[in-house]
Formats: C-alpha cells, sequence, structure tokens
C-alpha cells in the first residue's frame, strides 16, 4: 500500500492578536527601532524642532514604518505646554507641560499626530524611532 503525503507550508509566526508588523512581516513587540527621522512623511516636511502656536494645529503625519515617536517641549515657562491628540480637533488630548519629556508614544498603526500650543507658543524638538 502506497501512502500520498502533502508538502505542508510553514505557518506564519503568531503576530499576538494583531500587533503591527515590521518591514520583514514580523510582529514588533518593543524591538529597538533601526533609527530616527527627525521630519514628518509629507512633500514639505515638518522638521524638528517645530513652533507650535496656541492659534494653530500642528500636524504631523507619520512615516509608514515609524514604531514610535518621540517629543518634549523645549519653551521655557512653567504656564507653558503643549497638546498632543490622535484626533484633529484636540476634542482629547495629552499634555506635556514645561520641563516634562521626553515623552515617548507608539505609532506604528497611526497616520497622524496633533500639536498644539498652551499659553505661548512652543518649540517642540521630535523625532520617530523607525524600524
Amino acid at each position: 500500500m502506497a501512502y500520498t503525503f502533502s508538502v505542508k507550508t510553514k505557518a506564519s509566526p503568531s503576530n499576538f492578536g494583531g500587533l503591527a508588523v515590521d518591514g520583514n512581516r514580523v510582529s514588533m513587540t518593543g524591538a529597538i527601532g533601526s533609527g530616527i527621522q527627525t521630519q514628518d512623511d509629507t512633500a514639505t516636511p515638518v522638521k524638528s524642532p517645530v513652533s507650535v502656536t496656541t492659534a494653530a494645529i500642528t500636524t504631523l503625519n507619520i512615516p509608514s514604518n515609524a514604531a514610535q515617536i518621540v517629543i518634549h517641549s523645549t519653551t521655557t515657562g512653567a504656564s507653558n505646554a503643549l497638546n498632543i491628540s490622535e484626533v484633529s480637533d484636540l476634542a482629547s488630548y495629552t499634555q506635556i507641560n514645561n520641563g516634562d519629556g521626553p515623552v515617548y508614544f507608539d505609532v506604528a498603526r497611526q497616520s497622524k499626530i496633533y500639536l498644539q500650543g498652551v499659553g505661548t507658543t512652543i518649540t517642540t524638538a521630535f523625532h520617530f524611532v523607525i524600524v
């Protein structure tokens, strides 16, 4: 009696319930990035450091291979702060107060981050951690 065998294909490695994957389709589970990028991903890039006003919202387009963004405020003064949000109208936000930072945000599945100064125009330095 002859048996037939089928070739099994190697299963994809688990991505732990939907984690974002890097350029090699490997799940990003807190791995260290391969570099930094100090400007956003637009045709006319927003470069670090950037002046963020209280009157307008500054949009950062996140590079597709970014895992994190690191932000810190560089303007002095006790009442100065920076609001950061994932929504364009900043209806909800987190705030970096003067002297705080750097602050790390995971952004592997986001496309944009919105910034607005509080108290005055804020000079903000940022960089993306690239994988």
